[in-house]
């Protein structure tokens, strides 16, 4: 086996190495892509359940005895 020949046997596994990557980020993407929709969400909910907590008079935790 030629020094070419390895060189290109190299470069064919780098390649494959770099495509498998690749798609590892592109997953990694969609499931952050994810989480972000459902934190927008639950920020939007908290957000509508602030003003009705705000209006409601606060009230002393009651001890337990």
């Amino acid at each position: 086996m030629s020094i070419k020949d390895l060189e290109v046997e190299f470069m064919g596994q780098e390649e494959e190495k770099m495509e498998k990557l690749v798609e590892k980020i592109d997953d990694l993407l969609v499931v952050l892509k994810r989480v972000a929709d459902d934190l927008k969400q639950v920020s939007g909910s908290l957000k509508s359940l602030a003003p009705s907590q705000t209006s409601q008079p606060s009230t002393a935790p009651t001890p337990v005895e």
